[in-house]
């Protein structure tokens, strides 16, 4: 028994060393398997990918080769419409050619025969020859131009039409050498166009000079120098812009001289048609900037200013008859003094326009109210009388309006008020259509802008001189000057001495303006008047901007001449009545009255206003309150006649402590004031609704300061100079917060933008108002990008230009 237990054990054990065996037998097998398994999957991965990589491959040659082919293709067409082009062009340029050849040719003709006329005519001692010659030229010219401008419109409609026939996609590859191909072929036929004028100023400035009375030339007008008055160096500061207009090019004036002598031509030309005739190597037409200062700063009037009304948008004297005008005047002893002319046509840039050219002319509109209202600078000519519509104007409209309206839309809506000759866009994109008769053209005025248009006027402006806004502004700073001088005897005989400041021009010969002296109504009437006028007058700009603009140099012009005559050095004659002390000098209550219309009533102190009182200024402006030694001093109320009110403490005349300004536009500030100007703490609610409450430095917002718009964003921080500057916190009314750095108005810096639910729109850094994001941040955060987009939309109404 025990004997076969021992066996069955040493089965046992042997039996388990088997199934060991047999198990690593086993395991090793399935490792074998599993290798050989993932050796095999493996290969086939790998033969799968380059089968994979290979047909990727393929593809890519495939559709490489077949975008070579599509660029092939473009660039041959793109070869074949250049060449089309350039024959076109060449075709162009020939026809040009061509053209200036025959106006050459008929110019030479011409001159031949009118040379022979002037030879006649000088043998016979008379000039109806002469003028019979210019004026042939000057019909040939015209109908030269005229006929070469009808070429080119020809055949930039063919080139316009070819260039539509092609495909879109090779339309736009070329787009841009078309563009530059055109400009060329615009300034050649331009040039082109000029050479017969040009011509017509060469053999002009080669005629006899007895011919032509010139007395501008060799006529010192009489000059007054800085030392015969105080008031003399204030008002040459006043024609300190107008002088920094001149230097830049901004305002250039007209040698007086070349209109004298005939050789501008019979009309006035824009000036960038002066200037290109002068890189023509013709005649000087301008005066150099450094001449042009020299006659400002010679206070004998010896630059003219005209003021007139345009007859038509792109022509202000298509008939000519203002400049026949300004050279009656010139040739005149009137007339004589003058040695450079301002003509806003011919001395601003005029459209179309550079970006260039619209910067100075920018820089051109701040001095126009300083071109006539010069005392010492300018003599101011006026020709109120508006020309007669030429038969030429017969009929003609401008419909100005949205860019997406058709021509039959717009000859629909014009021919239900007439007949229409034709309908066409302009080169500045204006509507032009012509009326078989004048009448609907009126008629079609009267009924106003139909559906798509902006405004209707006929071609031809028979507006009054007194109803335009720009002339108001021109006769109403004309005369101030020297009305505020009559005030003051001394300088008005200074002045006296100089060459009538106005002189009227559209009679049958010039003569001084009889308001030399702002005529018999007193100041504040008078200004209150050309106030009026401006508010009144019609401005063809629809937005309102040229009106703002007038009305802002106006009353900027009256506070610059009024603080140039109380610094003048010289009081106005005065007459009192009331209580005097035991010496005669005023004492107690009393009446002040000032020739220039001033009126002080109130209490005196030894000779002084001191203690409460009153003063009424002859421009409408009203001080009530407490003074101190002739000066506003305490507490008062200063009314100004354009309606801003402020009522608050005073110091030696100015404002100083705390007050109140109220404007009249509803502007209003509560806060303290510091030698005139806001300063310290405060609070400014715009009529808008907007309102800034915090620290103020010399008029500008400067420190800490909080600014609230009327559509709940709300800005907390710093400020420097009117803008957000250090650190702040903006929250806008959607719930979206900034908070960090900005600087110059916008965010910059450091800083974060979290939404209304606190998601984190951009944590890091911004520039210029923009966040700064790695490639990254661009990729993985275009819904933070659109919550960022939504955020600056609410901010779209900035405080900055409101608090300057």
């Amino acid at each position: 028994m025990g004997c076969a237990t021992s066996k069955d054990e040493s089965v046992q054990v042997a039996v388990k060393a088997t199934w060991a065996k047999a198990a690593v037998l086993q395991n090793e097998a399935i490792a074998n398997a599993v290798e050989e398994a993932v050796a095999d999957a493996r290969k086939e991965f790998e033969i799968e990918k380059a089968n994979a990589v290979r047909r990727l491959e393929e593809e890519l040659r495939l559709e490489a080769q077949k975008a070579n082919e599509v660029a092939t293709s473009n660039a041959a067409a793109i070869r074949r419409l250049e060449e089309e082009l350039r024959l076109e062009i060449q075709k162009a340029t020939e026809v040009a050619a061509s053209k200036d050849a025959a106006v050459q040719a008929a110019v030479d003709a011409t001159w031949t025969k009118a040379n022979g006329l002037r030879k006649k005519a000088i043998a016979n001692a008379g000039r109806v020859a002469v003028a019979d010659a210019r004026k042939e030229f000057e019909i040939e010219k015209a109908n030269a131009v005229r006929r070469l401008e009808e070429e080119l419109r020809l055949e930039t409609q063919r080139a316009a039409d070819l260039a539509a026939s092609k495909d879109a996609a090779v339309q736009a590859a070329v787009q841009a050498t078309l563009a530059k191909q055109n400009q060329a072929i615009t300034s050649a036929v331009r040039t082109a166009a000029l050479q017969p004028l040009a011509l017509h100023w060469r053999l002009e400035a080669q005629k006899p000079t007895e011919t032509v009375r010139q007395p501008g030339s060799d006529t010192q007008g009489t000059r007054v120098r800085t030392s015969e008055h105080k008031a003399i160096p204030r008002l040459m500061e006043l024609d300190d812009l107008i002088e920094e207009a001149l230097r830049s090019s901004a305002v250039k004036l007209i040698n007086a001289d070349r209109i004298r002598d005939g050789t501008i031509g019979t009309k006035i030309s824009r000036r960038q048609d002066l200037e290109a005739c002068e890189r023509v190597q013709v005649v000087q037409m301008f005066e150099t900037p450094e001449d042009a200062i020299k006659l400002l700063r010679g206070n004998g009037r010896e630059i003219g200013s005209l003021t007139y009304g345009w007859a038509s948008p792109d022509d202000p004297d298509p008939t000519g008859e203002y400049m026949r005008a300004v050279r009656r005047f010139l040739l005149s002893d009137l007339g004589s003094h003058v040695k450079a002319i301002f003509w806003d046509f011919a001395s601003l840039s005029q459209r179309p326009r550079w970006e260039s050219e619209d910067k100075l002319f920018a820089m051109a509109l701040k001095v126009m109210a300083d071109m006539y209202a010069s005392v010492l600078g300018t003599t101011v000519m006026r020709h109120r009388a508006i020309p007669a519509r030429p038969a030429s104007l017969d009929g003609e409209v401008v419909v100005l309006g949205d860019d997406k309206a058709t021509e039959a839309a717009v000859r629909s809506a014009l021919e239900a008020h007439g007949a229409l000759e034709n309908v066409h866009r302009d080169e500045q994109g204006r509507w032009r259509a012509r009326f078989a008769s004048h009448a609907d053209a009126e008629r079609a005025v009267a009924a106003g802008p139909f559906e798509g248009a902006t405004a209707i006027f006929t071609y031809h402006n028979a507006r009054p001189y007194a109803a335009r806004g720009w002339t108001s502004l021109e006769s109403g700073v004309s005369t101030e000057g020297p009305a505020r001088a009559a005030y003051l005897p001394g300088l008005k005989a200074t002045l006296e001495r100089l060459p009538p400041k106005l002189v009227e021009i559209d009679g049958e010969a010039p003569e001084a303006a009889s308001e030399q002296y702002g005529g018999n109504e007193g100041m504040g009437p008078r200004i209150e008047r050309v106030r009026s006028s401006i508010q009144d007058a019609f401005f063809s700009d629809t937005r309102g901007l040229d009106k703002a603009l007038v009305v802002g140099l106006y009353n900027e012009f009256i506070v610059k001449i009024g603080n140039a005559m109380v610094i003048s050095g010289e009081g106005v004659d005065v007459q009192y009545e009331g209580e005097c002390d035991e010496a005669g000098d005023a004492e107690g209550r009393g009446k002040m009255q000032y020739s220039n219309g001033d009126v002080y009533e109130g209490e005196f102190r030894a000779g002084n206003k001191e203690g409460r009182g009153t003063y009424q200024y002859g421009n409408g402006d009203m001080y009530e309150g407490e003074w101190k030694a002739e000066k506003q001093e305490g507490r008062g109320t200063f009314r100004w006649a354009n309606g801003n009110v402020y009522e608050g403490e005073w110091k030696a005349g100015i404002k100083h402590g705390h007050g109140t300004t109220r404007s009249a536009n509803g502007d209003v500030y509560v806060g303290e004031y510091m030698a005139g100007r806001k300063d310290g703490r405060g609070t400014y609610r715009f009529a808008s609704g907007n309102v800034h409450d915090g620290e103020w430095k010399a008029d500008k917002p400067e420190g800490r300061g909080t600014f609230l718009w009327a559509n709940g964003n709300v800005y907390e921080g710093e400020w420097k100079a009117s803008l957000h500057e250090g650190r702040g916190t903006l929250r806008y009314a959607n719930g979206n917060v900034y908070e960090g750095e900005f600087k110059a108005g916008k965010m910059d810096g450091r800083g974060a933008m979290l939404s209304g639910d606190g998601t984190v729109i951009h944590d890091g850094k911004w520039k210029a108002g923009k966040p700064v994001t790695t490639l990254l941040q661009s990729v993985t955060s275009r819904s933070m990008a659109n919550l960022f987009t939504s955020t600056q939309a609410a901010t779209s109404n900035s405080p900055h230009a409101a608090t300057s």
